[in-house]
């Protein structure tokens, strides 16, 4: 297993597959990374859904303004919140600590696959009921669910097209004791 730096240096969106499958127990391995995260309250208001139906697939990518790498994907991990527990304890703040419960989950699902060497890629753009529907979540927590995100998993290919965005320099991101203050 590689270490930790080498892993988030590693960790890039990957949108070309290879065609071979991967293991189920794999893609339980990955989801079973997003659990181990901060909770407000230790409330674990998550679900995920593990998708490998090819149709299935193929309607989410249709409706995901044509990202056709969704149905190329071996499996596809819908990450979804369901709020009500959190808003009961914190009231309409719950909802941002949902917000960032999902993020670490998504980070978290997201480091898990590149250490095993696994293609991802954080999908957020697509119509959130139109996801519902495809997804089949019942209509008693439609209206309180969302999907947060589609994470579609499959090995890369041999040779990957290098698109790597620069990140900033952390000098260009790091402030002392206020903002805009350089050490």
């Amino acid at each position: 297993m590689p270490d930790f730096d080498t892993v988030l240096r590693a960790r890039r969106s990957i949108h070309e597959y290879d065609d071979h499958k991967l293991d189920i127990r794999d893609v339980i391995e990955i989801v079973n990374a997003a659990r181990f995260i901060p909770m407000a309250g230790n409330i674990f208001n998550l679900r995920f859904i593990i998708i490998s139906d090819a149709q299935v697939k193929q309607e989410m990518a249709r409706v995901s303004l044509e990202q056709k790498f969704i149905a190329q994907a071996s499996h596809v991990i819908a990450v979804c919140s369901h709020p009500e527990k959190t808003v009961r304890a914190y009231g309409n703040i719950g909802l941002l600590y949902t917000k960032q419960q999902a993020g670490a989950a998504i980070e978290n699902i997201l480091l898990k696959a590149t250490s095993m060497g696994i293609a991802s890629c954080w999908v957020g753009a697509f119509p959130y009921d139109e996801m519902k529907r495809i997804l089949k979540i019942p209509d008693n927590i439609r209206a309180t669910t969302v999907v947060e995100a589609l994470i579609p998993l499959a090995y890369p290919p041999k040779k990957i097209k290098e698109r790597r965005a620069e990140k900033p320099s952390l000098k260009a991101v790091l402030y002392f004791e206020r903002w805009g203050q350089e050490k």
